[in-house]
C-alpha cells in the first residue's frame, strides 16, 4: 500500500495502519453514504498518507471528515448529499453493522494519531 521508502511499518502512524487494513472497507462506507464525493475523500487520504509516515495536517482534514460520514453527523442537513443517501439506507441492512465498527476504528485510529503518545504531526499542508 505505501510505496515511499521513508514509511517503515514500525513507524507509521495509526491512521496508516487503519488504512492498510481498511482501505476498501471505507471506500465502500463512504461512497455509500456520501456517493462519489466520499468515494473521492477515500481516495484522497490514501493518496496522502502514502506521501509520509506521519500524516499532514490536510491527511488529518479528510480523515475527520470522512468520521463525520461515517457518524451521520450530516444526514438533518438538507443542504448536503449525505442527507438523501442516508434516507436510502435500511436500518436492517447487514453491512450497517459494519459500517458502526468502522466508525469506530476509524475514530480511534484518529484519536491515537493525534495523541500525545504518537509524536508529530507533519505540518505541512
Amino acid at each position: 500500500m505505501f510505496t515511499n521508502p521513508n514509511c517503515k511499518p514500525d513507524q507509521v502512524s495509526p491512521l496508516h495502519l487503519f488504512m492498510a487494513l481498511y482501505r476498501e472497507a471505507l471506500t465502500n462506507a463512504a461512497t455509500l453514504l456520501a456517493g462519489k464525493r466520499g468515494e473521492e475523500a477515500a481516495e484522497d487520504l490514501l493518496d496522502q498518507l502514502r506521501l509520509d509516515s506521519r500524516p499532514t495536517r490536510r491527511a488529518i482534514r479528510i480523515a475527520s471528515d470522512l468520521l463525520d460520514v461515517l457518524s451521520l453527523r450530516h444526514v438533518d442537513d438538507l443542504e448536503r448529499p449525505e442527507a438523501t443517501y442516508f434516507a436510502r439506507i435500511d436500518p436492517a441492512d447487514p453491512w450497517i453493522e459494519d459500517v458502526c465498527c468502522l466508525t469506530e476504528f476509524l475514530a480511534e485510529a484518529l484519536a491515537r494519531t493525534l495523541s500525545d503518545d504518537d509524536p508529530g504531526i507533519r505540518t505541512a499542508a
